[in-house]
């Protein structure tokens, strides 16, 4: 199977605020350590596969023979974004959803096109209260892969091994409720939850994966409902499929 490097492009606006979206954030705005500006960011990522018939050196036409949406979002602080905006972006769409070349590469300019809407912001875009700011940002990123022609068989090949890659598949509800919690001592450790990149308190209850990677257990908890993979070693655990 000739497989050829994929072609992307991408763009990012700021949408015009939800004002239904309003009582999601009634309570975050509440908190005394959440005031600042946010943004509700909205990706979706268009996958389209094609073959390439080269009719001429100079004009080879692609052919799609399929396409898959995938769509999530991300509500980051934006120091958070920021500063570690390709990681979210990594953890949120894995690399059969979004190369990581891709992701490097384009995260500089969406973080660029960010700041200066926060620092130039359109009546209308954007909610505000005098402790509060939230802004939409949509992400549109299409990925073209492109194959050498083959016969049916192998076009059919292509096809299914795709869509297996694609689809995120949750973790059971049984696995979910069996996580172990344990409490972190004192020094115990040092490292942060590769899911919101925060340090551990001292103390602090977090679930325990069967790889013995630890995190935050209302972070895990949103992980696996729409992943079974651990976020840092892809760890599978099990999903409602098993048997």
């Amino acid at each position: 199977m000739g497989s050829m490097p994929f072609v992307f492009s991408w763009d990012v606006i700021c949408a015009p605020f939800d004002e239904s979206q309003l009582e999601n954030y009634d309570s975050l705005e509440q908190e005394q350590e959440n005031l600042g500006d946010y943004f509700h960011i909205k990706v979706n990522v268009t996958h389209q596969l094609c073959f390439i018939q080269p009719q001429s050196l100079q004009t080879p036409s692609t052919i799609p023979f399929n396409q898959f949406l995938f769509q999530n979002c991300m509500f980051l602080h934006s120091q958070q974004f920021f500063e570690n905006g390709p990681s979210y972006m990594q953890m949120y769409f894995p690399h059969p959803i979004i190369p990581n070349e891709l992701i490097h590469s384009m995260m500089s300019e969406v973080a660029t096109y960010a700041k200066a809407v926060l620092q130039n912001p359109r009546f209308g875009f954007h909610y505000e209260s005098p402790n509060f700011r939230l802004f939409t940002l949509v992400l549109d990123i299409f990925i073209q892969k492109l194959y050498d022609e083959h016969d049916d068989d192998i076009s059919n090949m292509i096809m299914m091994e795709s869509m297996r890659e694609m689809k995120m598949v949750p973790t059971s509800n049984t696995a979910i409720e069996s996580l172990t919690k344990v409490k972190l001592e004192d020094g115990a450790v040092k490292e942060r939850c590769s899911i919101c990149l925060r340090e551990f308190d001292e103390g602090v209850e977090v679930s325990l994966m069967p790889c013995k990677h630890v995190y935050h257990h209302e972070c895990l908890i949103k992980w696996l409902k729409i992943s079974h993979m651990c976020p840092m070693c892809r760890y599978p655990m099990p999903t409602s499929g098993d048997h």
